[in-house]
């Protein structure tokens, strides 16, 4: 577990978190990083999505409460 999984456990379980502003790599082969250490109450919606060059994708969502 990284130490910004577990901030980010923290912020969401305490609903401090509004937005998320993801960028994702895709990755063929090998693993990525998880956001959170653990299960969180957050119900997310995506906003907007935006190609960053080829091998890129940002995506807005926002967090319904």
């Amino acid at each position: 577990v990284y130490k910004r999984q577990v901030v980010n456990t923290l912020f969401a379980r305490e609903e401090l978190i509004d937005e998320i502003m993801l960028t994702i790599c895709p990755l063929f082969f090998g693993s990525g990083i998880g956001l959170f250490s653990g299960e969180v109450p957050l119900k997310p919606r995506l906003l907007s999505t935006e190609f960053l060059g080829s091998d890129a994708i940002l995506a807005h969502y926002e967090v319904v409460r």
